[in-house]
C-alpha cells in the first residue's frame, strides 16, 4: 500500500489541473486540427513558424504574427506523436476539456510509476520518499495542466521505460530488453525533445554507474548513440529546430547564441529547483534576473555541503546517487535551448528526487540544529512549496484562458474586420485572439495586426488622416521575453525598416538601445475600415484614433498574470489607479500628454488615472 503513495499525491496535485481548460498553444492546434489554421498540419501541431520566409510572409502581413517578426522566424518541433494525440483528444472530446485533462493526468500517473519502478530497483529503501518528492515536484506541472505541453509527459514516460529495460539488460537480462530499450526511446522521441534529456541517465549510469572496462561500457551505449545520431539526422532532414528567436536557441544553428545564453540559464534553473522558486523568468526585471542567477551560483556551495553532510556512507548507495545526479544535471543541458523554465526540467526531476530522498535520509539521522535545517530546507522546498506551485499554475492557467476568451468575445467581432492592436500589454490577447475567434466559433476577421506589445504606456500622434505615429513614453518595443519570442535582439529591427501589412505600412522611425521606439503607420485604407482596440488592463476595448493632429496616451496596465498575483486592490496601490499602471513619462513626455485634445476621450475617463510621476 505505502508503494501506492506516490501515485496518491501524483493525482492529488494534478486534480485541480483539470479545470484549466484549453489556452494559448491549445487554442492554435485546435484550429489547425479543424481546419481553420493552415500553415501547419495536424501531425506537425508544433511548427509555429517553418524557417521560410515566403510561407510567414502572410502570417505577418494578415497577422497574428506582430510586424516586428524575424521574417525567416523558425519554431519547428519533431513531435509526431504528441501531435497524433492531441488530433486523437480534439476528435474524440471535441469542446469538452475535462476529458483531454484527464488524458494528461494519466500521463503524469503513468510517469510517477515507471519513475517508482526505477526507484524501487535502485534503492528500495527510500523509493516512497523519492517517489513522493518526483510526484510534487513542480516540474511536471505545466506538462500535466497545459494539452500542448503533455509531450514531455509521453516523452519522458517512453524514456524513463527505456531507461529500465536498459538496466535489467545490463544486470544480466535478455539482450531483447536491449532492443525494447531502443524501440520504447524512439517512440519517446517521436513524443518530444525531452526524451533526449531523459536518456541523459543511460549515459550517466554507464559512465559512473558501472563497473568494469570502460570499452565494454561504451559498447553498451552503441544501440542508444546509434538511435541518437539517426533523431539528430531526422531532425535536420525535416528542418526542424528554432531560429530567430530569444526564447528558443538551437545550439546547432545559432552555437554562439547557445553557448552565451546557457549558462546564465542552468543557474537560474539550478536556483529555483534549490530554493523552491516559482517560474520567475518571464516576467522579471533586468534586476531580478541577476539576482536569480546569483541565487543558482548560492545553490552550488548549498548541494555540495549537503551532499558532505548527509551523504549515505554505503559505497553501493553512493554510487547510485551519484550516476542519478549526474544523469540529472546532463538532463538539463538539452533545455537550456529553451528560456529557464520548470517545465524543462521533467527529465531532472528523477535524479533530483532521488537525490534529496537520501539526503532527507541522512539529515534525519543527524541531529541539532543541522538536523532541523536540513529538514525544512528539503521538505518545505521540494515537497510545500512544490505544492503550491501546482495550485498556483493551476489557478493563473486557468485565468489566463478564461480572461482571454472573455476578452475576445467582449469584442463582439464582425465578419471580415480588420482588426489592429494599438497597444497590448497582455501577449494572449495580442497573439492569440485569431485562434479565440476560431475556438468560440465567432465571426472570422480580414486580418489581425498588432503595433505595439511593449511593457510600456504608448502615445498615440494622429499626423495626418490615413497617418498615424505610435511612441512608447517609459520604455522600448522588444523588451520583453514574449516579444522576443518573434524576433531575437542579435537581429535587432534596424531604423528605416518598412514592413507591409494588409491594408497599412509599418515604419520604425526611432531606436533607443538597438530597439524601436517611435512608428509611423502609413493606412492605405480609410480609417474606419480599420476596428482599432487595446488591452485596458482588464479587457480588449475598442477605441477611435484622435482627431488629426491631436494625441492620445495609452497607460502601461496591468497583464492578465499580474492581475492574478497582485489582485486588482494590490495593483491599484502600486500604480495610484484602478485601471491601469502609472504612466512613468518624463516632464515634458507627461506635459504633452496632459494637454494632449481628447487625451481623455473614448477611455471612459481614465486620463484621471495615468498620473505622471512628479506630478
Amino acid at each position: 500500500m505505502r508503494r501506492a503513495l506516490p501515485l496518491v499525491v501524483t493525482v492529488l496535485v494534478g486534480v485541480p489541473s483539470l479545470r484549466a481548460g484549453f489556452v494559448l498553444d491549445d487554442w492554435i492546434q485546435r484550429a489547425v486540427v479543424r481546419g481553420h489554421i493552415t500553415f501547419t498540419t495536424p501531425l506537425e501541431l508544433f511548427s509555429f513558424g517553418s524557417g521560410d520566409a515566403v510561407d510567414l510572409a502572410p502570417l505577418i502581413r494578415l497577422g497574428p504574427f506582430p510586424w516586428f517578426t524575424q521574417p525567416d522566424l523558425k519554431l519547428r518541433f519533431l513531435r509526431p506523436l504528441s501531435s497524433a494525440l492531441i488530433w486523437l483528444d480534439t476528435t474524440l472530446f471535441g469542446d469538452a476539456s475535462l476529458p483531454q485533462h484527464l488524458h494528461s493526468l494519466l500521463w503524469s500517473v503513468a510517469l510517477t510509476a515507471l519513475a517508482m519502478l526505477l526507484y524501487q530497483r535502485l534503492m528500495p529503501p527510500l523509493a516512497v520518499a523519492a517517489g513522493c518528492f518526483f510526484a510534487l515536484d513542480d516540474a511536471h506541472a505545466l506538462p500535466t495542466m497545459w494539452l500542448a505541453n503533455r509531450n514531455a509527459l509521453v516523452a519522458a514516460a517512453f524514456a524513463f521505460l527505456a531507461l529500465w529495460l536498459h538496466l535489467r539488460w545490463r544486470d544480466g537480462g535478455s539482450r531483447w530488453l536491449s532492443v525494447g530499450a531502443v524501440v520504447s526511446a524512439a517512440v519517446g522521441l517521436c513524443a518530444g525533445e525531452t526524451a533526449v534529456a531523459c536518456l541523459a541517465y543511460v549515459v550517466a549510469f554507464e559512465l559512473v554507474g558501472r563497473e568494469g572496462p570502460l570499452r565494454l561500457r561504451v559498447w553498451a551505449l552503441a544501440p542508444m548513440s546509434a538511435l541518437l545520431a539517426g533523431y539528430a539526422v531526422v531532425y535536420k532532414l525535416t528542418a526542424s529546430g528554432a531560429r530567430g528567436s530569444a526564447t528558443y536557441v538551437d545550439p546547432v544553428s545559432e552555437p554562439l547564441e547557445f553557448l552565451v545564453a546557457a549558462p546564465v540559464r542552468f543557474l537560474v534553473n539550478v536556483g529555483a529547483q534549490t530554493f523552491g522558486l516559482p517560474d520567475l523568468w518571464l516576467t522579471a526585471s533586468p534586476a531580478a534576473r541577476v539576482a536569480l542567477v546569483g541565487l543558482g551560483a548560492l545553490a552550488l556551495p548549498v548541494w555540495w555541503l549537503a551532499w558532505r553532510r548527509w551523504a549515505p556512507g554505503a559505497p553501493e548507495a553512493r554510487r547510485t546517487l551519484r550516476w542519478l545526479a549526474l544523469g540529472a544535471v546532463l538532463s538539463v543541458l538539452p533545455g537550456l535551448a529553451a528560456f529557464p523554465a520548470a517545465r524543462l526540467l521533467t527529465g531532472a526531476s528523477l535524479g533530483l528526487a532521488a537525490v534529496v530522498a537520501a539526503l532527507l535520509d541522512g539529515a534525519l539521522r543527524d541531529g541539532g540544529l543541522r538536523r532541523a535545517a536540513g529538514l525544512a530546507w528539503g521538505l518545505w522546498c521540494f515537497g510545500g512549496s512544490a505544492a503550491l506551485s501546482w495550485l498556483a499554475m493551476s489557478a493563473a492557467f486557468a485565468e489566463v484562458g478564461a480572461r482571454t476568451t472573455a476578452a475576445v468575445r467582449a469584442l463582439e467581432p464582425r465578419p471580415g474586420e480588420r482588426f489592429v492592436v494599438v497597444s497590448s500589454t497582455e501577449f494572449a490577447t495580442a497573439i492569440y485572439a485569431m485562434p479565440v475567434i476560431f475556438e468560440e466559433r465567432l465571426p472570422a476577421p480580414a486580418s489581425w495586426h498588432v503595433w505595439s506589445m511593449a511593457q510600456a504606456s504608448v502615445e498615440l500622434w494622429r499626423t495626418a488622416n490615413r497617418q498615424v505615429e505610435l511612441r512608447t513614453i517609459d520604455g522600448e518595443m522588444l523588451e520583453s521575453l514574449f516579444e522576443q519570442n518573434f524576433r531575437n535582439p542579435s537581429s535587432p529591427v534596424p531604423e528605416g525598416l518598412t514592413v507591409a501589412l494588409e491594408g497599412q505600412r509599418v515604419t520604425v522611425l526611432e531606436r533607443r538601445d538597438g530597439r524601436p521606439v517611435r512608428l509611423r503607420v502609413d493606412l492605405e485604407r480609410p480609417a474606419a475600415d480599420f476596428s482599432f482596440v487595446w488591452w485596458n488592463g482588464e479587457r480588449l476595448e475598442r477605441l477611435e484614433l484622435p482627431a488629426v493632429g491631436a494625441r492620445r496616451v495609452l497607460p502601461r496596465v496591468p497583464t492578465i498574470l499580474e492581475r492574478v498575483l497582485l489582485g486588482p486592490a494590490a495593483w491599484g496601490e502600486r500604480s495610484g489607479a484602478r485601471g491601469g499602471h502609472r504612466a512613468r513619462t518624463s516632464p515634458p513626455a507627461a506635459r504633452r500628454a496632459r494637454g494632449a485634445p481628447g487625451a481623455a476621450r473614448g477611455f471612459r475617463g481614465r486620463r484621471r488615472h495615468a498620473r505622471v510621476r512628479g506630478r
